[in-house]
């Protein structure tokens, strides 16, 4: 577990979101967010279409909007 002191509260509540998510969507958002992979090559490592990816990767920034904002972050 992260401790919050250390870091940022927005990078700590991304690291929270990001290590309840389930192993897969993890991987898409890391993949495509910090390793600034697109989607298509993400799809084609991930054995996935790309509407999908795009579809989880969606649902992901609203749910992280979410969590960031019950936090008192607003974006």
């Amino acid at each position: 577990e992260i401790s919050c002191s250390l870091v940022g509260s927005e990078m700590c509540i991304r690291d929270r979101f990001l290590e309840r998510s389930p192993k897969k969507k993890r991987i898409i958002f890391l993949q495509r967010y910090f390793y600034m992979l697109d989607t298509a090559e993400i799809a084609y490592m991930m054995q996935m279409k790309e509407t999908s990816i795009r579809s989880i990767l969606s649902r992901m920034r609203k749910e992280l909007k979410s969590v960031l904002e019950e936090g008192g972050i607003w974006v």
